[in-house]
């Protein structure tokens, strides 16, 4: 079975749909300034790896919420997003860690943050490893079909 990244991501944007209004792949600063709604999950790539039999691709997922001018919601913010996180973590692993050909890693570290640009946001990054694991032939590839590659091989 061949999983596309952005599959996967579709997966986590649907296991994910009752604790979040909005969804960005990528540069959350693109999506931040398009006026995302809140609670937000973003989801980037940070780096992969190949090795004989698996992709591997450390994610980094994001979710933020607003916060007021003097800081009066941080507290609830922290709270919230955290739990949220925490479910996008268990939802994932039951979800898509369960499948023949994927593996979501057992550790997930997390990070607070708060920042300033559009809006004033605060909230949990958890940096999650994700393994694909595929077949090393090269018409098993996630890039290739078997029309492509194999023309000739019939």
């Amino acid at each position: 079975m061949i999983l596309y990244i952005k599959e996967f991501y579709k997966a986590l944007q649907e296991a994910n749909k009752p604790h979040l209004q909005d969804f960005g792949w990528g540069d959350f600063h693109k999506f931040w300034s398009d006026g995302a709604r809140y609670p937000f999950l973003n989801v980037f790539s940070s780096s992969k790896n190949f090795e004989k039999g698996f992709t591997r691709i450390s994610l980094t997922i994001s979710i933020m919420d607003i916060v007021r001018e003097n800081d009066s919601n941080l507290d609830n913010v922290e709270d919230k997003t955290l739990a949220i996180l925490r479910d996008v973590y268990n939802i994932t692993k039951s979800n898509l860690g369960n499948k023949k050909h994927i593996k979501v890693g057992e550790i997930a570290n997390i990070e607070f943050f708060k920042t300033r640009g559009g809006d004033v946001v605060a909230g949990h990054t958890m940096s999650l490893d994700v393994t694909f694991f595929d077949s090393s032939g090269l018409c098993e590839t996630i890039l290739l079909t078997k029309d492509f590659c194999c023309k000739n091989e019939k």
